[in-house]
């Protein structure tokens, strides 16, 4: 199955102990989100597989909602939301999962394998991108700024 959901208790907690070396942040382009999911699929390829971690759902997860009824899933209803995990692989799905996260007001993990770089974004329309090299993070820093977007100057995300 190119999809899965599942329960990851400790996942989040996992994500934040980790000490990257380098990161840079920028707004997300709501309203243009279709470049900037094809800008960071193509920084990683070749992509085989990526996870999102669910954080904090802020309002009824509507696109992510209809992603996953798309492929037979349906986040649960009854229990909290937070370290629940989508798993995608192939190109294709990664992307659209990605999209359909980032539209939603959610803050989640995403974590592509293999991975140059991760990404925290939250429901504020931020995306960090954190990575243990320079040389990673500027493959996804030169063709954003190539599309006109610039980083946040002086901001640091806290995880």
């Amino acid at each position: 199955m190119p999809l899965s959901l599942n329960e990851t208790p400790g996942e989040l907690k996992r994500f934040r102990k980790v000490s990257w070396s380098f990161q840079s942040t920028f707004e997300t382009p709501l309203k243009n989100l279709d470049p900037f999911v094809s800008t960071i699929i193509d920084a990683l390829e070749p992509v085989q597989a990526a996870r999102i971690t669910l954080s904090q759902v802020v309002f009824e997860p509507e696109n992510v909602n209809e992603f996953l009824q798309g492929h037979g899933l349906a986040l649960p209803k009854d229990k909290s939301l937070e370290n629940w995990t989508l798993e995608a692989k192939g190109s294709k799905d990664i992307r659209a999962m990605l999209q359909a996260v980032l539209s939603d007001s959610i803050d989640f993990t995403f974590v592509p394998m293999p991975k140059p770089f991760v990404i925290f974004a939250d429901h504020d329309e931020f995306t960090t991108f954190l990575a243990m090299r320079r040389s990673n993070l500027n493959r996804i820093i030169a063709p954003l700024t190539a599309l006109k977007m610039a980083p946040i100057a002086g901001y640091t995300r806290r995880l």
